[in-house]
Formats: structure tokens, C-alpha cells, sequence
């Protein structure tokens, strides 16, 4: 009886046990309920908010097609802007290159070896009245030297192409006979020789020396009107006569003030060759250059 007693007490020790057991094994809801004792809220809300939770986590997914579509959609977009701004600038070097190719002039013709070089565009007569006026006030050329001044033309296809004596003399609107134009060579240089101050030269090429020479003493009524201004010659002596003088070995028909000083002059220094000048030392810089054509 007392075995029986003994085994019913250990049985219902055993059950308790087990039931105390059991309930160490905390659920989900146990947790909850857990957590919500010090918060004012429902098991069925928080459970909501966790969807959501969840839910949001889903839409910021990578795996999520629409987050996938756009950053592919992205990726294209970011592709194309970078390829947009590469071609904008590949197009603005290319726009600029052109640009720099087209005014650059390849093969610079002159008569006479120089030390500067300054070009303009020739568009009328105040483009190289311009021209000369920047060239007499320009005092940083050193004392000897030659500063030759080019004139350009865009033609068609927007190249700028040095142009010829014949088009600059008729640029200058001169009184010259047409039949000197026709004989000009397409090579000429206009310019300046820095002395005491600037002087201005001109340097033609003919083709006949016997017609050329007759235009020339034609042009000499009228030809310090047409030109003189580009020798800064003084309008004073304007309709003064040309006179015949010889200057190291040279004929030249020169203009003379007063006192004998030269005022200006021209000489067929070979019978191919005119220069144009106001000054005998810039006359002899001119000649010793004649022979020495360079591109500097």
C-alpha cells in the first residue's frame, strides 16, 4: 500500500514536471504578447506592421522585376548621357580642329626673306587700311627688322587662301592701267622695316618689264592718291613730280622733298621685281632679303 502511494506521488511529480517542461518552449506569440505588456497595441496590428515591413523590404529588393526593369532602365539612361556628352565634345574638337585647319594657311608665299608675320582678311579697302594702321603702331619689332603682312580670302568651301597681287590691287581701288594688273604675278609682300620708326614697303612681280614700266610712269600722276596713305606719306607732297636718281647702283623714280630727302620712290630692282619705299636704309634691308626667301 505504501509502494502504491510512493509510485502515484513519483507519477504526479513526473507529470507536473513535463508540464513545466512544456511550457519553457516559448512561441511566436508568446514573444509577442511579451512585448506588447509595456506597449499600448495589438497583436493583430503589430503583426500588420511586420507585413508591411516585410513589404517594403520586397520593393526595395533587387529581385523585385520592377527594381530590376529599373536599373536597367537606369544603366541605359546613364549609358546614353555619357555617350551624349563624349559626342558633344568629340564634336566641338572636331568644330575647332576644322576651324584651325581652315584658317591656317599651308604654304605662305612671299618675295622677300622676313622676320614677323602678321595676316589679315581682305574684305575692302578699310580691312587694309586697318592693316596698315595696326602694322605703324606696332613699336615692338626691333630695330632692322621686316614684318610682313598677308592678306587672306575664304573661298568656297571656307578655307582661307592667301590672295594675289592682282586681287589686292584691285582691293585698293587704284588708278593703275588695267594692263599693269594683267601682268602682276600672283606673288607680293607688303610689309614694314623697322627703323627710327616704321616704314612701309610693297613689293610687286611682273611678268613684262617694258610694259610694266610704261603703266608705271602713267601711274605716277595719280599714284601717291591711291596708295600714299599706306605709306603715311604726307598729303603735301601728293602732286609733287617723280624725278630719275640712282641709289646703290640702282635707277629708281623717286619723289623728293625740299631739301632732296626722300619722300618716296619705286625702282625695277631686277626687271621682274618693284619695291615701293620711303627710306634708302630700308631699301637696302629690302634688297639684301630679296635673294634670301624663308618661311619663318
Amino acid at each position: 500500500m505504501e509502494n502504491n502511494i510512493n509510485n502515484s506521488e513519483k507519477n504526479n511529480s513526473l507529470d507536473n514536471n513535463k508540464k513545466e517542461t512544456k511550457r519553457v518552449i516559448k512561441t511566436y506569440r508568446d514573444f509577442a504578447v511579451n512585448a506588447l505588456d509595456d506597449k499600448p497595441t495589438s497583436l493583430a496590428n503589430m503583426i500588420i506592421q511586420e507585413k508591411k515591413k516585410q513589404a517594403r523590404k520586397e520593393a526595395k529588393s533587387i529581385k523585385n522585376p520592377k527594381n530590376v526593369f529599373m536599373v536597367i532602365l537606369s544603366s541605359i539612361l546613364v549609358i546614353l548621357g555619357i555617350g551624349a556628352i563624349a559626342s558633344i565634345i568629340i564634336f566641338v574638337n572636331t568644330k575647332k580642329d576644322d576651324s584651325l585647319v581652315k584658317n591656317n594657311i599651308s604654304n605662305i608665299e612671299s618675295t622677300i626673306e622676313y622676320d614677323y608675320k602678321k595676316s589679315y582678311e581682305l574684305d575692302d579697302l578699310s580691312s587694309v587700311k586697318k592693316a596698315s594702321n595696326e602694322a605703324f603702331n606696332d613699336t615692338n619689332i626691333p630695330f632692322g627688322t621686316v614684318k610682313n603682312i598677308f592678306f587672306t580670302k575664304k573661298d568656297s568651301l571656307g578655307y582661307s587662301r592667301q590672295v594675289s597681287a592682282k586681287d589686292f590691287i584691285i582691293t585698293l581701288d587704284t588708278r593703275v592701267p588695267n594692263q599693269f594688273i594683267r601682268n602682276l604675278k600672283k606673288r607680293f609682300s607688303v610689309g614694314l622695316v623697322s627703323l627710327d620708326k616704321n616704314v612701309a614697303f610693297m613689293i610687286l612681280e611682273t611678268y613684262n618689264f617694258d610694259t610694266s614700266y610704261s603703266n608705271m610712269l602713267t601711274w605716277e600722276k595719280t599714284i601717291l592718291y591711291d596708295i600714299g596713305y599706306l605709306f603715311k606719306v604726307n598729303q603735301k607732297y601728293y602732286a609733287n613730280k617723280f624725278k630719275d636718281i640712282v641709289f646703290k647702283n640702282k635707277d629708281i623714280r623717286a619723289i623728293l622733298d625740299e631739301e632732296g630727302n626722300l619722300i618716296f620712290a619705286y625702282s625695277f630692282v631686277t626687271p621682274h621685281k618693284i619695291i615701293f619705299f620711303t627710306d634708302t636704309k630700308s631699301f637696302e634691308i629690302l634688297m639684301s632679303g630679296l635673294q634670301n626667301i624663308v618661311k619663318k
